[in-house]
């Protein structure tokens, strides 16, 4: 019998990992927060270099501050078809 359990299992996590790994990421985050530098700069950067970096005039928690605007940027991402 090729591999034990515990190799396939390995195996198919890895797979699972490499999946999520190449789902595009996408950062929606209140200015306020990004103000305040509550968010690493390393992850503003590269959802900036990517071009996948939303910024919303809004509190903390955008879906009670502002949820026209989620929903808004959400169906865009949805309309790109890149997720």
């Amino acid at each position: 019998m090729p591999g034990s359990a515990s190799t396939r299992s390995s195996a198919s996590r890895t797979s699972r990992r490499s999946t999520v790994a190449a789902i595009p990421r996408y950062l929606i985050v209140a200015s306020g927060s990004v103000d305040l530098g509550v968010h690493p700069e390393e992850l503003l950067a590269a959802a900036r270099a990517e071009d996948r970096l939303w910024v919303i005039e809004g509190g903390h928690d955008l879906m009670i501050t502002a949820p026209r605007a989620v929903a808004d940027s959400l169906a865009q991402i949805a309309a790109e078809g890149t997720v």
